[in-house]
C-alpha cells in the first residue's frame, strides 16, 4: 500500500523512537551508575563501622535500585529495629512485601501512612491494588474512602495555601541550619535581593505538611520585581 514511502517512513519512526528514548536511557544509566556507586561505597563502609540510620536508609535505597527489593529487605529490617517510626523504610518494606504477595506489608504500609501524611495517598492507592487484585472487596471500600478524603483535603490544602490573610497567624519557620542552607542560597544568587524574611504560617488543612511564606525585599525598581521573584520561587526547595 505505502509503495516506495515506505523505506521512508520507517526510517522517519525509527529516529523519532530512537529521539524519545534518549534523554529517559541516560537518565536511567546515570541514576543507575550512582547507586552502583553508592552500593560499593556503603557496603565497604559497613564493614568497618556502623552505618547511621540516613546512610542505612539511602543504602537500602541502592540496594533496591540494583538488585531488587527482597536484597534490601534485610537492611530495612535492621533499620526498622533501630528506629520503628522510620516511615519511608515501613513505606518501603511493605510495599516489598506485598509486591512478594504477603499481606504482612499492608501493616507497614498502614503504620507509614499514620505517621506521614505524604504516604497517605499512595499508600491507600497501593493497598486497594492490592486488595482488589485479591477480591478482598470490604477492604478495597476503606482505601477508596481514603483516596477520597485525601484528595478532597488536599484541594482544601491547595486553596487555603494560595491565599495570604491578614490575620494568618506566622511562626518562627523552625528549619535547621541543614535545611535553610538551600533557601539561603538561592537568595544569596540573586544580587537584586535585599533583605528576606522566612515564616512558617499555621494553617488547618494538612498542618502536618508545613507551609511556608518567604517575603523579599529587593533593591530593583517596581519592574525588575516580578521577575525577579519568578526566579527565586522556582529555584527554593
Amino acid at each position: 500500500l505505502l509503495g516506495e514511502m515506505r523505506a521512508l517512513l520507517v526510517a522517519e519512526f525509527d529516529q523519532a523512537w530512537h529521539e524519545s528514548i534518549a534523554q529517559p536511557w541516560t537518565e536511567r544509566h546515570a541514576f543507575m551508575q550512582a547507586m552502583k556507586e553508592k552500593l560499593t561505597l556503603y557496603a565497604a563502609a559497613s564493614r568497618t563501622r556502623e552505618l547511621s540510620q540516613d546512610e542505612q536508609w539511602d543504602f537500602a535505597s541502592a540496594v533496591e535500585g540494583v538488585k531488587g527489593g527482597k536484597a534490601a529487605k534485610s537492611i530495612l529490617d535492621a533499620l526498622l529495629q533501630r528506629a520503628p517510626e522510620h516511615a519511608p523504610a515501613l513505606y518501603a518494606r511493605g510495599r516489598i512485601l506485598l509486591e512478594d504477595n504477603d499481606e504482612r506489608g499492608a501493616a507497614d504500609i498502614e503504620r507509614a501512612m499514620a505517621l506521614d501524611e505524604e504516604a497517605r495517598e499512595p499508600g491507600a492507592q497501593l493497598l486497594y491494588t492490592y486488595f482488589y487484585s485479591r477480591q478482598d472487596f470490604s477492604r478495597c471500600d476503606r482505601y477508596r474512602n481514603t483516596l477520597e478524603e485525601t484528595r478532597r483535603q488536599r484541594e482544601r490544602a491547595v486553596a487555603e495555601r494560595l491565599q495570604l490573610k491578614q490575620n494568618d497567624v506566622l511562626e518562627p519557620h523552625g528549619l535547621s541550619a541543614e535545611q535553610l542552607q538551600p533557601w539561603l542560597e538561592v537568595l544569596a544568587a540573586e544580587d537584586s535581593v535585599k533583605r528576606a524574611w522566612l515564616v512558617r504560617r499555621r494553617v488547618q488543612h494538612l498542618p502536618r505538611v508545613p507551609a511556608y511564606v518567604l517575603v523579599v525585599q529587593f533593591r530593583l525598581p517596581t519592574f525588575g520585581r516580578a521577575r525577579a521573584m519568578a526566579r527565586i520561587a522556582e529555584a527554593v526547595p
